[in-house]
């Protein structure tokens, strides 16, 4: 028979059938004075000692108890951390093992292992309650731990030692057996789903689950609580869950992974036996245990009803890759459809009529100080709210603005939006500042996990990515290159492709901007849209913005913006800190400064050539001026680009004999 405390219930029994009204249930007093088990090496299989909860409590809170400089430091590392198992993240790991810990729900004799399942343990009625930071979203984990802390079950609450999650000593019976403990777990972690939307920990269903110690100066302790009411449920036969569906590795795959992993903690190992039973049933116990012998026979047969739901063979993947399995290569196969199977959803639809796709890429460029980023923003702000833009209907999604050109004018311009109220607060608009590297092989997927949870904080699909710009996501690329763009292009598709997201590119013009965007060819082939945005006359108000290339949609009229200054605010010199925001202007406007646009790139090669032979590059160039109105600098472009066509003879600049012989540029002049 299990010991239990001196005022648990005399047949050690939990109350069943029907859950018991907060009214019938009762006040503990005596929590506080419970003994529980302290662990300070985690390796150890037996504790050190015992303290009581009252005590444990007091540690949490004392500013100068030994552990609190390493809880500064986990917490200092964790803050750091941008994703889980990241150096920070493993560091932060790392060092919380080296915490003292208790087992919250009752004092140990011998063996942590199997204890309450043993009758080696004295039930504290009391259970953690465990969640996660993954778990509290964006809700505040103070504010959190202040309204639990109000429960009339709940004997204290405070911050774990990530400071990032929360953790509760909940009162419920004393327990007599392992089996009772699980009900009184599965009713807590119901009441707290219930009545404050938290998802408990599934790992303290374990009696002998060790909590690390915390420091929380502004810990909520109580002198007493109510125990929560436990609901024992009819017994249901746990059937095995099928193969996971999506699983192509077979019990030869699986042994291979098992191998190269060394024997891991107990959460891991748990972790890792669940992936395997939840994809290939009780087929992979002799995998395991060959690996892992059992300490005591009949181990994993008692830990395979106790699986966790939440693992697959993924989870098995990622420990064997952390320690250098590789996924055995498979003969390359590919798919195919049928024409008549084909549906209206096989086509990209476009989330911004006639111009933008899902699942699609485009090129916004321009030169400097054209306006491109402003217009491509402008345009990312109207997916956000899903207002109509430049007359054309637009379905809202979320937006992931990926600006590494500078964080001040991107913030600026966010700014600026809010005040005229085209960007309204609460709209799906997230950036990120990031170093993004298209030329890094493990961004992608980065990016990708990036894309997949901005979708989840806005309950909605990301449908516009914008990267700006190319140059800046090259960092140590050359965009001449085909090698470095081809990567770049791969790693858009990678990303459009698993997320359904359409991934925009801010980009430059080059130097000759008659010849499009610069860098590589490979970029222009790759894409589905580009379109080019310029500033025709520098005094003039009116930008236009022309599609010069869509894949699958009719090409539309070019578009006319102009620019507004918006005061955003001031600097510690009081001066007002300005940007801007895009106004549509009329389409006609938009031809207009089209044609302006076109009047400065009519200077040919062929013009100044076919003005030979001349005495002297200053008659040359004379000649130029006068039968072109052509600028000095443009002359001097054309003269160098062509620079193979002429040569000097004497005191004349002629062409040169080759050319005389055969027809040149375009065709149109024979000589």
């Amino acid at each position: 028979m299990i010991a239990t405390n001196e005022k648990a219930r005399g047949n050690g029994q939990v109350t069943t059938g029907q859950e018991t009204g907060h009214g019938q249930s009762s006040f503990s007093n005596d929590r506080l004075q419970t003994k529980i088990s302290v662990v300070l090496d985690q390796q150890n299989t037996e504790p050190d000692g015992e303290i009581t909860v009252a005590d444990f409590l007091l540690k949490i809170t004392n500013p100068n108890a030994k552990h609190v400089a390493t809880i500064r430091e986990i917490r200092r590392l964790s803050a750091l951390s941008t994703e889980k198992k990241d150096k920070h993240d493993l560091a932060a790991s790392k060092l919380k093992d080296t915490l003292p810990s208790v087992t919250l729900s009752g004092a140990i004799t011998g063996k942590r292992k199997q204890a309450m399942q043993e009758g080696r343990m004295v039930h504290s009625g009391l259970i953690q309650l465990d969640i996660d930071a993954k778990d509290l979203g964006d809700r505040d984990p103070v504010a959190i731990r202040d309204e639990i802390g109000k429960d009339e079950h709940v004997l204290a609450a405070f911050l774990s030692p990530s400071g990032k999650g929360v953790k509760a000593l909940v009162c419920v019976p004393p327990c007599a057996t392992d089996e009772q403990h699980k009900e009184a777990w599965h009713s807590m972690s119901e009441y707290f789903a219930t009545h404050y939307g938290l998802a408990a920990d599934a790992s303290t269903k374990d009696a002998g689950r060790m909590f690390y110690l915390s420091h929380d100066p502004h810990c909520v302790r109580k002198v007493s609580a109510r125990e929560i009411p436990i609901v024992t449920k009819p017994k249901e036969k746990k059937s095995e869950p099928p193969p996971h569906a999506k699983s192509d590795y077979t019990l030869a795959d699986l042994a291979s992974m098992i191998a190269v992993i060394p024997r891991p903690n107990y959460a891991d190992w748990l972790a890792i036996c669940s992936g395997a039973w939840n994809t290939f049933g009780e087929a992979a116990t002799p995998i395991l245990a060959a690996r892992w012998p059992e300490d005591e026979a009949g181990e994993y047969e008692r830990k395979f009803p106790q699986r966790t739901g939440e693992h697959t063979i993924a989870t098995v993947i990622h420990h064997a890759k952390a320690n250098g399995w590789e996924p055995p290569k498979k003969p390359l196969a590919f798919t195919f459809t049928h024409a008549d199977d084909l549906t209206d959803e096989d086509g990209a639809f476009d989330f911004v009529e006639d111009l933008m796709q899902d699942g699609c890429a485009s090129v916004i460029y321009g030169a400097s100080n054209s306006g491109k980023t402003f217009f491509a923003i402008d345009l990312a702000a109207h997916v956000a709210t899903g207002r109509e833009w430049q007359g054309k209907e637009v379905e809202q999604g979320a937006v992931l603005y990926i600006a590494l050109e500078g964080r001040s004018g991107a913030k600026n311009r966010i700014k600026a939006m809010r005040q005229r109220g085209i960007l309204p607060e609460g709209a799906p608009f997230y950036l990120c500042f990031s170093p993004v590297n298209l030329l890094d092989p493990t961004h992608p997927e980065a990016i990708k996990r990036m894309i997949e949870s901005v979708s989840a904080q806005a309950e909605m699909p990301v449908r516009l990515v914008i990267i700006d710009t190319m140059a800046r996501a090259m960092a140590g690329g050359d965009e001449n290159s085909g090698e470095d763009m081809g990567e770049a292009v791969k790693s858009i598709d990678i990303v459009k492709e698993a997320t359904g997201a359409h991934v925009c590119v801010i980009h430059h013009s080059g130097k000759d901007q008659a010849r499009g965007a610069r860098g590589h060819s490979c970029l222009r082939a790759a894409i589905d849209t580009e379109i080019e945005v310029t500033h025709p006359e520098p005094g003039s108000k009116y930008r236009t913005a022309t599609v010069c290339k869509q894949r699958d949609l009719v090409t539309i009229a070019p578009l006319c913006f102009s620019l507004e200054p918006v005061t955003v605010g001031t600097n510690r010199r009081g001066k007002e800190i300005t940007s801007c925001v895009v106004k549509a202007e009329d389409g006609i406007m938009a031809e207009v400064s089209k044609k302006k646009a076109g009047a400065k790139k009519k200077f040919t090669t062929e013009m100044i050539l076919k003005l030979l032979p001349q005495p002297s590059m200053e008659a040359w160039l004379q000649a130029a001026v006068a039968a072109y109105d052509m600028s000095k600098d443009t002359f001097g472009d054309r003269k160098r680009e062509c620079a193979s066509q002429w040569q000097k003879e004497g005191n004349q600049i002629v062409l040169k004999p080759l050319i005389k012989q055969e027809k040149w540029g375009n065709g149109e002049i024979d000589f």
